[in-house]
């Protein structure tokens, strides 16, 4: 009879256990649906690979964009697709490699863990920035192929593109706006992948030249081609040049992951650094324009107010393309650009305006 008792109440148990939340339809209650990771999240801790996606815009055709901003305010999106399971989401992302996380989804909060157990979550939004509002897109105006394919920094001397060759360490060309062919060469034993012209309106301006590798550049004057002097010790592979005026110019270093501010007294004589501005990525080419510096980095162009802190105001691209110099015609911004699809480097008219 003990015994019997004893199995009533087991029966008994399971039926309330298993039976006891359904209706009469039998549908799931909505505590036990599994949360869908479709969908817009915001960063609330944590990182990804060491970067701090501040959104991620999980889309149900299996792709994905992962927008990030650093401390002074350099944004970034990354595109990429993905697979998922009730609890792991396998991720593919251009220069990442596949990476696969544990995630859990608990009312709207996101939670994902990588391999190393670092942690990360994220809630649920839906005033998400797009695509088109998290980075500024330009329009092409214009573009023809640059005469050789260099990741270089370019200027604008008032008529021509100015484009140095690089480690064939040859000539600067001298390339028509307009018909995008050499117009004439400044020959230079630098390897020239930043050139710069001097604000000064002189003849005897200075053209500015970075060196392979080097961590100084040089000054020739513009009507002799003579050189002028030697700039400071700064970090090495100085990639971007620009001038603020006849006295100050900025110079981005790759290696060291810095801007410098130089102050040359016209002359180069009395040199001084003014400003060291250390970042987390690598600046390329750059321009100096009406009060604010435009940085080439991972693509990207940023427009920078440098006026006494840092910081980005804006982040801009043309979109199938990577810029790595920048100049300014007087009414449009130019960029020497390499192309996501490959082919020759492009010297491209923007929309980019001051």
């Amino acid at each position: 009879m003990k015994t019997l008792l004893k199995i009533t109440g087991i029966l008994v148990l399971l039926i309330t256990f298993g039976c006891g939340g359904n209706d009469d339809d039998a549908t799931t209650p909505p505590e036990m649906e599994v949360a869908s990771i479709i969908g817009d999240w915001e960063r609330t801790s944590g990182g990804i690979l060491g970067i701090q996606w501040e959104y991620l815009l999980i889309k149900s055709d299996n792709t994905l964009n992962l927008f990030s901003q650093d401390d002074n305010g350099f944004r970034d999106e990354t595109t990429g697709n993905y697979t998922a399971t009730d609890n792991q989401v396998t991720v593919e992302i251009s220069f990442f490699g596949s990476l696969l996380l544990n995630y859990m989804i608990t009312d709207n909060t996101l939670e994902l863990r990588d391999s190393s157990g670092n942690v990360s979550t994220y809630n649920r939004v839906t005033n998400a920035p797009s695509s088109d509002t998290w980075i500024q897109k330009l329009t092409i105006l214009s573009q023809g192929n640059a005469p050789w394919n260099e990741d270089a920094d370019i200027a604008f001397n008032g008529s021509h593109i100015l484009l140095g060759n690089g480690s064939e360490a040859e000539n600067i060309g001298i390339i028509n706006p307009e018909t995008f062919m050499l117009d004439g060469e400044i020959t230079t034993s630098q390897t020239a992948f930043a050139v710069e012209v001097e604000k000064l309106e002189l003849p005897d301006k200075y053209i500015f030249q970075s060196s392979n590798g080097s961590t100084q550049f040089k000054a020739y004057f513009e009507d002799s081609n003579t050189e002028a002097f030697t700039s400071l010790s700064l970090g090495a592979w100085i990639y971007g040049l620009a001038s603020i005026d006849s006295n100050q110019i900025w110079a981005s270093s790759g290696n060291e992951q810095s801007l410098y501010l130089l102050n040359y007294m016209s002359s180069g004589i009395d040199q001084t650094v003014e400003r060291t501005i250390t970042l987390d990525r690598t600046p390329y080419g750059m321009d100096y324009q009406n009060g604010f510096l435009y940085i080439c980095s991972r693509g990207n162009i940023y427009k920078c107010d440098v006026s006494s802190s840092f910081e980005v105001l804006e982040t801009i691209t043309v979109e199938g393309y990577r810029a790595f110099g920048i100049a300014f015609d007087g009414t449009n911004f130019w960029i020497n650009a390499s192309s996501n699809n490959g082919g020759p480097n492009q010297l491209i008219k923007t929309s980019l305006t001051l």
